[in-house]
């Protein structure tokens, strides 16, 4: 399957724990006189990591190369000064390296076919943790563990934007790096770790020392599992693929990881992203870490550019963590050789920080910049790199706790991985993969940063999520009046109701033919925090019915004491098995009076349950809705025949639904897609006066359209239209007013609430949204990319 390259064995150096890791300068060569040519020399002769007796030998794209072909030249001239080749570049240079002695390579650098001829270089992997990181504790699994939940940190963190973990990775499992290739060029992998198999693979072996690479592996299975791990990883049905330039005790040469990058080049089939785990840092004779030499640096940056990202595949690199020996601190990427290669994404690390809370409040943990991480407008991007859980190689059930920045490229190169699964991004430039990467991250959540730094985190969930929580619902009271039900940023529940005094100027407004306007009372915030979705139904008896969902997936109900009114019975949970995880709720009166309640789980998975009779407190047991997909948003709405129907908005974008098989009944019809939908993550529903059922959608873009049923409770509907001036929206509701109006309501990616009346009842016509809610009032929903 794969072209194998010659190798010759490097000596094995080790690098000494807690040594500060620095990189060469940028400052450029010294000028020589205008018309002096420059002396042949063998460059970084003289740095404190050449490698005796091994040279890196580029070639002159002229006439003498290309009619003797690469191999053959290179032959030819190393015979000429009793040489061995060992590799020879058509990818990431014109070139070959070759083992000589310092007399000839000096001889070999003078030949007029010849570039240049550079010492060669030991070098180290960038996810060595010195004395000042996070110690890396042994804890073998054992426990059985789920794709889903629970997870450690670094992937909990990843595919949400605040910081309070729910212990679960959320992702498309249709897109989950299926036919995607993930290559590695690092120090070997563990293929028989439960996290790899049998996905993983030893592509090739460029040290050749004769080590068990199954057992010394040990940074190339962390990169591995955490960005395609079936436990710890990202990209779950992603292809691994490592390639080995670094031996057991990380070290390799700049030949070696040339090579590797060549070997790379030649046998990753597109679409494929490669991390590369390289600092770079180079190592003397001391064992030392020690700045690489610029001309080593130059080689492998030019290596990436031309055999990698040129030809189309994206490229992932730490940023490095070249701890000053003074402080202990990372510093600027761009001035020390590891941001410099255009066209590769830079990755920072970040870790979990716990935040001193104002008197009386609570500590928080929020993300910051690990101190040890290089920083600066180089990085293109940050993620998990401090206390991460990652496989090992030491057994094929074990992980350790470790922090390391190649640790977050890791994370940047499973949701690559991801993206290159979707069809929109499998035939994606390396420029676009990193803009839509960069797009999708969490802004500015990330503190301890300096001037000038890129505030993004990584964010890897699928655009609006799996479930799309009700950020704001909306239902008519006793008298017609709507009533706002929402969650703001701070996890506390909100309530506004219309003003009554307005029903009579919204009457008049619409017997003169004016558009009605409304106005709102205050808004009624709870005591206590904790929520994340809250929905409300009006009652038979026309007291409104309110469900709370909790961060921790609890339900919570409350009926109104009198209808129209701020006052309510006492709170009382609901018995909802803890294992359906249900996050979002959505309501619902039937035809015979009971409410009925719609559920869904950040799986997708969707439920039903009823009152057990008009007005009561108590519920049925959960049962499945019909909906075999996993759905992101659900919404309800009764015909006009009494038959409830359902909505639901897919994985895929698609719209569903589904609708009671006769009046009161529990059975649905088989579940329908609504044609030429438009992308859609959200929807809402609303029945217009003349019975017709319109739909409301949120989509890429965060684009709202509707689409109205072509008759009262048919089948069909008209196309998808854009009825409103586009805001960008993240969350919609609709219902129907007073005057028969449908009243749109929306929360704005900001998180202020706006509002649309229909211009006049059944005319499916809506003015300009106004604000109704400033800034923050009510939590916005993830937004769509």
């Amino acid at each position: 399957m794969f072209r194998r390259l010659r190798m010759w064995a490097s000596a094995t150096i080790s690098l000494v724990a807690g040594g500060a890791l620095l990189f060469g300068s940028l400052a450029p060569a010294t000028a020589r006189p205008p018309g002096v040519a420059a002396a042949p020399r063998i460059l970084g002769a003289d740095s404190p990591g050449a490698v005796p007796g091994s040279y890196v030998v580029r070639l002159k794209d002229n006439g003498a190369l290309r009619s003797q072909g690469g191999a053959a030249r290179a032959r030819s001239l190393a015979a000429a000064h009793k040489g061995t080749v060992h590799y020879v570049f058509t990818h990431a240079l014109q070139g070959f390296s070759v083992q000589m002695s310092a007399a000839e390579a000096k001889k070999l650098a003078a030949d007029p076919n010849v570039e240049s001829v550079m010492q060669d270089h030991y070098m180290t992997t960038a996810t060595s943790v010195g004395a000042a990181g996070v110690a890396s504790v042994p804890s073998p699994v054992s426990a059985p563990r789920l794709t889903q939940g629970p997870v450690a940190w670094g992937l909990d963190r990843v595919d949400q934007r605040g910081p309070d973990p729910d212990h679960k990775y959320h992702y498309d499992a249709k897109r989950a790096g299926q036919g995607v290739q993930i290559w590695w060029v690092t120090d070997g992998v563990r293929e028989t770790h439960e996290d790899l198999t049998p996905r993983a693979v030893l592509a090739d072996d460029l040290v050749n020392d004769g080590k068990d690479t199954q057992t010394c592996g040990d940074a190339g299975t962390h990169e591995a599992g955490i960005s395609a791990g079936k436990f710890h990883g990202l990209a779950k049905a992603a292809d691994i693929f490592v390639v080995r330039a670094f031996d057991c005790d990380d070290v390799g040469t700049a030949a070696n990881v040339a090579a590797a990058i060549e070997f790379s080049a030649n046998n990753a089939i597109k679409p494929a992203v490669i991390g590369l785990s390289l600092a770079p840092v180079c190592i003397d004779a001391d064992r030392a870490p020690t700045p690489c030499d610029r001309d080593s640096v130059n080689l492998i940056s030019a290596a990436v550019k031309h055999a990698l990202v040129d030809k189309g595949i994206q490229v992932v690199q730490g940023a490095g963590d070249s701890v000053h020996p003074a402080t202990g601190n990372g510093s600027d990427a761009c001035t020390n050789d590891s941001g410099i290669t255009t066209g590769v994404l830079y990755v920072g690390a970040t870790g979990a920080v716990t935040q001193a809370g104002q008197p009386g409040q609570p500590n928080r943990t929020v993300d910051g910049a690990w101190f040890r991480s290089n920083y600066g407008r180089c990085v293109d991007i940050w993620a998990p790199g401090v206390s991460v859980d990652v496989p090992t190689s030491a057994a094929d059930d074990s992980d350790i706790e470790m922090s390391a920045v190649g640790i977050s490229s890791a994370f940047a190169v499973g949701a690559l991985a991801l993206l290159l699964s979707d069809p929109l991004f499998k035939n994606a430039t390396p420029a676009e993969l990193t803009a839509e990467l960069k797009k999708r991250a969490t802004p500015d959540v990330i503190i301890g940063m300096h001037a000038g730094d890129n505030n993004r985190l990584l964010f890897t969930k699928p655009p609006g999520g799996f479930t799309i929580g009700t950020a704001l619902d909306s239902s008519p009271g006793a008298d017609g009046s709507p009533t706002l039900t929402g969650v703001d940023p701070a996890g506390k529940m909100k309530v506004r109701f219309q003003t009554r005094a307005n029903l009579a100027g919204q009457k008049s407004a619409r017997a003169a033919g004016l558009a009605a306007s409304s106005t709102w009372g205050p808004w009624i915030t709870s005591s206590s925090a904790g929520w994340a979705s809250a929905a409300s139904e009006q009652n038979a008896n026309g007291k409104l019915q309110l469900v709370g969902v909790t961060t921790t997936h609890q339900l919570w109900q409350r009926q109104q004491l009198v209808a129209n009114s701020n006052t309510w019975a006492s709170w009382s949970q609901l018995d909802t098995p803890s294992s359906l995880g249900v996050k979002a709720v959505t309501l619902k009166r039937l035809a015979d009076g009971r409410v009925v309640m719609f559920g869904s789980n950040d799986d997708g998975a969707s439920f039903f349950r009823v009152q057990t009779a008009a007005n009561a407190t108590t519920w049925s047991a959960w049962s499945p809705l019909p909906f075999t997909g996993s759905a992101r948003s659900i919404t309800a709405e009764a015909n006009s025949d009494g038959n409830v129907e359902v909505f639901a908005s897919d994985t895929d974008g698609k719209v569903w639904r589904t609708k009671q098989v006769s009046t009161d009944s529990a059975t649905w019809t088989t579940p329908a897609t609504i044609p030429n939908a438009p992308p859609v993550y959200m929807v809402a529903a609303s029945r217009h006066k003349d019975g017709r059922v319109d739909l409301f959608t949120l989509g890429e873009g965060n684009v709202l359209a509707h689409a109205t049923q072509t008759s009262a409770g048919a089948a069909t509907y008209s196309a998808f239209t854009e009825p409103i001036a586009n805001t960008a929206l993240t969350s919609i509701s609709a219902t129907i007013n007073s005057t028969d109006q449908i009243d749109v309501i929306g929360v704005d990616t900001a998180g202020a609430v706006l509002e649309s009346i229909e211009t006049a009842s059944d005319a499916n016509t809506w003015p300009a949204f106004t604000q109704i809610g400033t800034a923050g009032t009510i939590l916005p929903a993830p937004a769509s990319d």
